[in-house]
């Protein structure tokens, strides 16, 4: 509803505007309304989606940072590789990046 107003008082403007070399027909006006409420939707749907996948990837970058954090006090315990693989389901191999740079 709030659109179609838009719209609406867009048709009005034109119509009561400055009329340049060649008039707007109402058709052109409505199809120009409706390329600019198109594009004006599609920026908003694209950053909506932007930003859900920027919360995605801070969730993920901060369950790593988590596990790594676990990871690391566990090898400072003297725990197994293994186990610290199996507890913050990182890779074994990660792991021992990780005590290696430990050292």
């Amino acid at each position: 509803a709030q659109n179609g107003k838009m719209i609406l008082k867009g048709i009005q403007e034109s119509l009561h505007g400055p009329i340049g070399d060649r008039a707007m027909s109402i058709a052109d006006i409505l199809k120009h309304e409706g390329r600019q409420l198109g594009l004006r939707e599609g920026v908003q749907e694209g950053l909506r989606k932007g930003v859900q996948k920027g919360k995605l990837k801070g969730r993920l970058e901060g369950k790593l940072e988590k596990a790594l954090e676990i990871a690391r006090n566990m090898l400072s315990k003297g725990m197994s590789v293994a186990t610290i693989a199996d507890v913050t389901q990182l890779p074994s191999r990660d792991i021992k990046k990780l005590q290696q740079t430990s050292r």
